[in-house]
C-alpha cells in the first residue's frame, strides 16, 4: 500500500468536509442537541469515513465515487437524527450541499483535466483535489447569506410538503447527473471545443441554484410582510371591539345615572312603608342590572385589547391570566411587535397549563418599562412533563416541525438587541425577556 496514494484518496474524499458545512448552514437553528455536541459528533464521524474509505480505495484500487456514493445514506442518517425538521426539508438542506459537492468535483476534474490526463490513474492528482476543495468552499462562502440566514426563514414557515419534495428530487437527480458526467475518459474531454462548452456551461447549475434560493426568499419575505399586515388588521380588529366594549361600558353608565333619581325615589318610599321585602326585591333588581365594570389592563391601547382577548380566551377554557402591566400609553417599541411577541408566548402558555387541574391553570404575565428605553418581560406558567432546552436556549419540541413561536419571540428580541432566558425549574416554564428600544 502506497503512502503516496493513500494520500490522493485523502484528499479525494475531503470534499465531505465543506459538503457538510454547506448542509449544516441552514439547520443550525433547528438542532436537537447542543450546538458543540452535534459539531464534534460530525467531525469524528467525517474523519473515520474519510481514512476507513481511504484505505478501503487504496487496498481494492476503487475509484473514489465508489466510498462518496455509498456514503451519502450513512451521512444523511445522522444528519436527520440532530434535525428538528420534517423529513421533506431535512432532505432539501442534504441534496443542496450534495449538489453542489457533485458539481465541485465535475468542474475541478473538467478544469484540470490537461494535467490529470498525463497521470490516468486512481485516484485524482493532489492539485485536482485540492482545486475541488477549493472550489466547494468557494461555493460555502458564495451561498453563505443565503444558506445561514435566508434559507432558515423558509425553513421555519409551515408550508406544502409536496414543494420541499419537488426541490429535493431535483437536487437529486442535478446530483446523480453531476456523478454519470464526471468524465472518465480525459482524451475525449480535450478533443475540440468539449472542454471549453463545459467550463462555461457547468457553471449555471449554482447559479440557478442560487437563483432560485434568492427568489424563493424574496417571494417569503413578501408572505412574511403580509403576515404582518394581518397582524396589524387583527389588533386593530381588537382595539374596534375594545373600544365597543367602553362605549356600551359608558352607554349604560349614562343611562344608570340618568335613572338613579327615580329608583332612589322607589327605594324611599318602600323604606317609609317598612315593606322591606319588596325593597330588598327592589335592590336586588336594580343590583342585576348594573352591567360588569370596564377594567383596562393596560394604558397603552394595544396591548390593553390583546390582553383583553387573550383574557377572554383564556376564561373561556378554565383559565386565568394575572396581569401586571407598568407602561405609558405611548412606547418606544413597534406596537404590532409587542403583541406578537406577547401573543406567541400566552399562546404557549395557555396550550401548557391545559393539561393540569384546572385550580392550576394560572398564567403570570408582567410587562414594565425598567427605564424609558428599556422593557422587561416576564410570562410564568406551570407545566406537566419534562422539557429540554437546546445549545441556544430554546426548547426542545415535542413535535416535528413545530416549535415556531418562540423561534419567532427569539427572532424579535434580537431585532431589539435584547435577551432572552428561558428556565424549567420544579414544573414551573418561566420566561424572561430584556428589549431595548432601537434608536
Amino acid at each position: 500500500m502506497s503512502a503516496y496514494t493513500l494520500l490522493r484518496y485523502v484528499l479525494d474524499l475531503m470534499i465531505v468536509i465543506p459538503a457538510a458545512v454547506a448542509g449544516m448552514l441552514p439547520v443550525h437553528r433547528f438542532l436537537r442537541q447542543p450546538t458543540r455536541i452535534v459539531y464534534l459528533g460530525a467531525g469524528a464521524v467525517l474523519a473515520f469515513m474519510i481514512v476507513a474509505g481511504s484505505l478501503v480505495c487504496t487496498a481494492a484500487n476503487l475509484p473514489p465515487n465508489a466510498i462518496l456514493i455509498p456514503m451519502l445514506p450513512l451521512c444523511f442518517l445522522p444528519f436527520a437524527y440532530t434535525i428538528d425538521l420534517s423529513i421533506e426539508k431535512k432532505l432539501f438542506c442534504f441534496a443542496s450541499a450534495t449538489m453542489l459537492s457533485g458539481f465541485s468535483c465535475v468542474y475541478s476534474v473538467v478544469l484540470m483535466a490537461p494535467i490529470e490526463v498525463t497521470d490516468p490513474g486512481l485516484p485524482f492528482l493532489p492539485a485536482t483535489s485540492l482545486t475541488c476543495l477549493l472550489i466547494m468552499s468557494l461555493l460555502d462562502m458564495i451561498f453563505y447569506d443565503v444558506l445561514s440566514h435566508k434559507m432558515p426563514q423558509l425553513l421555519a414557515l409551515e408550508s406544502r410538503q409536496g414543494v420541499w419534495w419537488l426541490v429535493s428530487a431535483f437536487l437529486l437527480i442535478m446530483t446523480i447527473i453531476m456523478v454519470w458526467v464526471n468524465p472518465t475518459d480525459l482524451d475525449l474531454l480535450l478533443v475540440g471545443n468539449t472542454r471549453m462548452a463545459a467550463l462555461v456551461l457547468l457553471p449555471l447549475l449554482p447559479m440557478g441554484m442560487f437563483s432560485l434560493y434568492e427568489i424563493s426568499y424574496r417571494m417569503v419575505a413578501s408572505l412574511v410582510e403580509g403576515e404582518r399586515l394581518k397582524r396589524e388588521i387583527d389588533l386593530l380588529l381588537m382595539e374596534e371591539k375594545r373600544y365597543e366594549q367602553l362605549q356600551e361600558y359608558l352607554r349604560e353608565t349614562r343611562q344608570l345615572r340618568h335613572d338613579f333619581r327615580q329608583h332612589l325615589l322607589v327605594v324611599e318610599e318602600l323604606a317609609k312603608t317598612g315593606n322591606n321585602e319588596q325593597l330588598a326585591d327592589y335592590v336586588h333588581q336594580l343590583t342585576g342590572s348594573v352591567g360588569q365594570p370596564h377594567v383596562q389592563l393596560c394604558a397603552n391601547p394595544a396591548l390593553d385589547a390583546l390582553a383583553a382577548h387573550y383574557d377572554g380566551l383564556a376564561t373561556a377554557h378554565g383559565c386565568s391570566i394575572s396581569w401586571q402591566f407598568d407602561l405609558p400609553i405611548d412606547i418606544p417599541f413597534a406596537e404590532v411587535d409587542l403583541c406578537a411577541l406577547m401573543g406567541n408566548l400566552i399562546d404557549n402558555s395557555l396550550m401548557a397549563v391545559q393539561a393540569l387541574p384546572e385550580d392550576q391553570r394560572t398564567v403570570q404575565v408582567v410587562m414594565r418599562m425598567l427605564t424609558d428605553e428599556m422593557l422587561g418581560i416576564r410570562v410564568k406558567n406551570a407545566y406537566v412533563g419534562t422539557v429540554r432546552l437546546k445549545d441556544d436556549g430554546l426548547p426542545v419540541s415535542r413535535r416535528e416541525g413545530h416549535g415556531i413561536g418562540l423561534t419567532s419571540v427569539a427572532a424579535t428580541v434580537e431585532r431589539y438587541h435584547g435577551s432572552l432566558d428561558i428556565k424549567t425549574d420544579d414544573g414551573i416554564f418561566l420566561v424572561g425577556i430584556l428589549m431595548y428600544a432601537r434608536q
